[in-house]
């Protein structure tokens, strides 16, 4: 039930978004990463229901956020769904899609990038990947294996919670029916990964004398998105309505919202039992649901349509306009004779009560070109309770738009993000003077000076959006006991020019017993962090120029914590392994010292402590449920961590310490599935590349005849970094069965025996459907024997045609094949010159071609007779291949 069919995905195809979505989560990227994502990834569930007790139910009226989705230069207003019919009962709104049974995917939105910060912001940088249920793939399966299979067909009934047992969604009289004409049906919750909420609302038969009236559902989700679901009764065995999945009309990495709309002609047909489903989070969300059920004869009343009207004129200019809202939509709901079906109230996701007022006006992305400001008739609308004019150029001083909004005593929600703002902000406090003002946002606006100390002292103000807005200077450290703010996101923007805010942290802001999520990422605050209240669930001060130490504990509630970037001292606070909700923990480029804990939370997804001061030995074993580990320079000493089997791992990196010891079974054998990155380089490891010791008879055997050992099972591993360690042994033939490895470095190490093995084992697996990806072997400085195998002229990096992969910053990867410092002997590889120069001038001037085939200890005879082309001269040189003539003398010069 309630299930989008989606189609079937590679299982790399899943691998690479889970990787692409919790490196760039824990700023993990280097050089490497990104030209292994570009060649590996190119263009890169419901569980069990909860009960009532595990919501929020509203106190206050604020209204779901809406804003429209752009589409080809115009908003869409309304999403089409697939049951709606062609009928007189069909709301009508500017949607240039088709109706279909597939989740839609949002349109990016026309805004400033940058951000980096690891949750995101108000800033709609990115869109949300809303990622469906991942089908026949390994990362799938590997979470069926740590966590259970996942039922995605089915949610029981009698778990669900009744929408009518919570306040504004109540029929009068006791009636068990959703009451027509509702606007303020809201719950809040809390939804975790694996975990859905349910909830039922009837719909009475309809008779003659119904009013006809629509039902719109809407979820708003707060740092995540979630699957909005809709059953329908199914009255009509010959022809059954679809399960409904709701169609997101905005998404920014912090917020996402998603339509679900079922008109007169479905509910009038089918009365009974509807069942929504809020499913398939990522992590853990704070949502808003809203059901509203309008009338479909309600029109639009003055002066509401005066304003209206004032709008069209003053920022639909007619020789600029070119959205479809400007240009059509808009001039038939003004039309002195136009119909009920083109009136504004009918057209989603706007909302009017029973007397023709605007409650709901959502416009963003609208295509508005204001000359002169919004109109000062936009004071007039007194029964507005939400207003969305994101995305559009109103091109007004803020302080303006201030005294428009000051008039609204009913707003609830104001969303003015990136509408071409400007100036500074008013001490007056204009814009949160509405005392039921619970949501504001003004990021992405032009807005000079300093934050007034009225936004942090508001009474009514739950969430305030200020990213990317130009302010600065001290952050007022007013936050009284009391305050409702549970949310403050300012992420400034990372140009040097832009400071942001200076000074220290707010003590009172970090003690405020609401305060749930805070994102201050990107400025340049200074000193410690203060002691956090026990209810913060997010906080993020990445890339600031703190240098002080943390404060206090962690609490309980904490679900992601990211400071990397900053000076930070000290050590760690106790405790972080009885953090149960941690999902994200990042203290990256700092200089903390001191332990890391022994043991992590079992439902943590991002461990990076990378670039500190560290000491001690690593975790024992990782948490099955654990994506990404970094722990890479640091001076940590002992062994390897375990990983867990089965184990969700995608990156495994403890790179520049001083470990010791083999690698772990775990690593080697398959039990991470989803593995893509492992880095362990600039250790003191020793051992085989398979994880044995190397020190029973079988292992002298292995070492003997060039066969495997234990088979390398990791079939998803795409970059493999074991350089400059202690390693003995042969390179095991099953490495070159790994299709999905893009990057291999094994070099600095006493690895010894024949490379045929595994070359040949790597040129096989060519002729295989999915053919190997590997661009880059670097095997030098190893004690390497035998001949040079002549099958690495089939190899992926020697073959011209496998240079057309693009990478994210427009250059190609590099082609590395360094097999040099070695003790290889036998005939010199003549394919090598021809080949590397075919590789050459397929890169052209996009990518760089390394092979190196020297070192004092190689021993190839060189070729009696080797043809040269002129073309193949400059590279030849630049090469300086050497080999060794009868004598047994080495001969440094082109082979010729």
């Amino acid at each position: 039930m309630m299930q989008a069919k989606q189609p079937m995905q590679h299982p790399r195809q899943d691998r690479c978004r889970m990787a692409s979505r919790h490196l760039k989560s824990a700023a993990g990227w280097t050089l490497l990463l990104v030209a292994l994502l570009a060649v590996h990834c190119p263009g890169t569930a419901t569980a069990q229901p909860k009960t009532a007790a595990d919501t929020i139910p509203t106190t206050t009226n604020p209204a779901a956020t809406t804003s429209p989705n752009l589409t080809s230069g115009d908003v869409q207003l309304m999403p089409t769904l697939p049951l709606q019919t062609a009928s007189a009962n069909q709301t009508r709104g500017p949607s240039s899609s088709t109706a279909s049974n597939q989740q839609q995917q949002p349109a990016a939105s026309p805004i400033p990038s940058g951000d980096r910060s690891s949750t995101g912001g108000d800033t709609g940088g990115v869109v949300p990947d809303p990622e469906s249920s991942k089908t026949d793939s390994a990362v799938q399966q590997a979470e069926q294996q740590v966590q259970g299979p996942v039922d995605t067909t089915s949610q029981p009934i009698a778990n669900a919670m009744p929408l009518i047992n919570f306040p504004g969604c109540t029929n009068r009289g006791g009636s068990p029916f959703l009451p027509p004409g509702v606007s303020r049906c809201e719950v809040q919750g809390l939804l975790n990964r694996r975990e859905a909420d349910v909830f039922t609302f009837n719909v009475a038969p309809a008779t003659d004398s119904s009013r006809p009236y629509r039902v719109l559902i809407m979820l708003r989700t707060v740092d995540g998105d979630a699957q909005l679901g809709l059953s329908v009764p199914q009255n009509n065995v010959t022809d059954p309505i679809p399960d409904q999945v709701g169609t997101q009309i905005y998404g920014t990495e912090i917020t996402t919202e998603v339509i679900i709309e079922v008109p007169w002609g479905i509910l009038s047909q089918n009365p009974g039992t509807y069942i929504i489903s809020i499913s398939q989070a990522h992590r853990r969300v704070l949502y808003t649901l809203q059901v509203m059920t309008p009338f479909d004869d309600v029109v639009l009343a003055e002066p509401d349509l005066s304003a209206i009207k004032d709008l069209h004129k003053a920022c639909c200019d007619d020789s600029n306009a070119t959205s479809s809202f400007c240009t059509e939509y808009l001039p038939a709901a003004i039309a002195p004779q136009h119909s009920a079906d083109d009136d504004l109230c009918r057209m989603t996701p706007m909302m009017c009560d029973e007397n023709g007022h605007l409650i709901q006006l959502a416009i963003a992305q609208a295509g508005l070109i204001c000359q002169t400001g919004l109109p000062a008739s936009f004071g007039q609308l007194e029964f507005l309770e939400t207003i969305d004019l994101a995305f559009n150029d109103l091109n007004m001083a803020i302080t303006d738009m201030g005294k428009i909004i000051a008039q609204l005593p009913a707003l609830q929600n104001a969303f003015l993000r990136y509408t071409g703002l400007s100036g500074p902000l008013s001490d007056d406090c204009d814009l949160i003077k509405s005392k039921n003002l619970t949501r504001l946002s003004i990021s992405g606006n032009n807005i000079t000076g300093s934050l007034p100390d009225c936004y942090l002292k508001d009474e009514t103000l739950e969430e305030l959006y200020l990213s990317q807005t130009g302010l600065r200077g001290p952050l007022p450290d007013v936050v009284p006991p009391g305050s409702p703010l549970r949310l403050l996101y300012a992420i400034n923007y990372i140009q040097p020019d832009r400071v942001g805010f200076t000074g220290p942290l707010p003590a009172s802001l970090f003690s405020s017993a609401s305060l749930t999520y805070l994102d201050l990422a990107n400025h340049k605050f200074s000193g410690g962090i203060p002691a956090m209240n026990n209810n913060m669930r997010l906080l993020n001060l990445s890339m600031n120029t703190l240098d002080g130490q943390i404060e206090g504990t962690f609490p309980a509630s904490l679900e992601t914590l990211d400071l990397a970037f900053n000076q930070l001292q000290g050590s760690l606070p106790a405790g972080i392994d009885q953090l149960a909700n941690l999902t994200l923990f990042n203290v990256e480029s700092n200089r903390l010292g001191g332990s890391l804990p022994q043991a992590l939370p079992d439902g943590l997804l991002v461990f990076d402590v990378s670039n500190n001061q560290f000491t001690g030995s690593p975790p024992s074993t990782l948490p099955a449920a654990l994506h990404f580990f970094n722990a890479g320079h640091n001076q940590l000493t002992g062994s390897l961590p375990a990983v867990s089997n089965p184990s969700l791992l995608v990156t495994y990196q403890l790179y520049d310490n001083n470990l010791s010891g083999t690698l772990p079974l775990s690593l080697v054998n398959g039990s991470a599935p989803a593995l893509m990155f492992v880095d362990l380089h600039g250790n003191q490891l020793s051992g085989r590349l398979d994880g044995s010791s190397g020190s029973s008879s079988t292992g002298r055997k292995m070492l003997q005849d060039g066969s495997t050992g234990a088979v390398w099972g990791t079939m998803g591993l795409g970059y493999l970094d074991l350089s400059n360690n202690s390693f003995t042994g042969p390179i095991p033939a099953s490495l070159g069965n790994l299709t999905d490895l893009v990057i291999m470095d094994v070099s600095n190490n006493q690895l010894s025996g024949s490379l045929e093995p595994f070359a040949d084992l790597l040129t096989t697996s060519a002729s295989d459907v999915e053919r190997p990806d590997l661009l880059w072997l670097n095997v030098s400085n190893n004690q390497l024997s035998g001949s040079i195998p002549n099958s690495l002229q089939y190899a992926p990096m020697m073959d011209p045609s496998r240079v057309g992969t693009m990478s994210r910053r427009g250059q190609l990867p590099p082609r590395i094949l360094d097999l040099s410092n070695n003790s290889f002997s036998g005939p010199f590889p003549t394919w090598l010159p021809t080949q590397s120069a075919l590789v050459a001038r397929a890169c052209g001037q996009l990518c760089r071609v390394d092979v190196d085939v020297n070192g004092t200890d190689m021993k190839l005879s060189c070729p009696a007779d080797l043809a040269v082309t002129p073309d193949q001269i400059p590279f030849l040189k630049r090469q300086n291949f050497q080999c060794t003539d009868n004598s047994g003398q080495q001969v440094g010069r082109v082979i010729a």
